[in-house]
């Protein structure tokens, strides 16, 4: 197994562990209802990464790997800063990661 592809299967694990505390509560965006928006969102990273990593285990084409894999990437770096840092007006951060 190639390090892309363990890369990708890494990332996998962070969408749903992102997913999971979204969904649960534990982790908040702090825009009240419109967080529904942002783990919407979350669920179609999920998708569209479930989806790569069994393609990609069947065939070999790096250069597409490439791009869904920075593409992951900076999506999950929007959503970490979203639930920390950039937080909404509704729960402002307050340097705690869990609600």
């Amino acid at each position: 197994m190639s390090f892309k592809l363990k890369y990708s299967w890494f990332l996998f694990l962070i969408i749903i562990i992102i997913t999971i505390l979204s969904l649960t509560g534990k982790i908040v965006f702090g825009n009240g209802l419109a967080d529904v928006i942002y783990v919407l969102g979350i669920i179609c990273s999920l998708i569209v990464s479930l989806i790569a990593n069994i393609y990609f285990t069947k065939k070999k084409d790096n250069k597409l790997l490439t791009v869904i894999l920075i593409s992951l990437t900076i999506i999950i770096f929007y959503y970490i800063y979203s639930f920390t840092v950039g937080r909404g007006a509704e729960y402002r951060w307050n340097g705690e990661l869990f609600k």
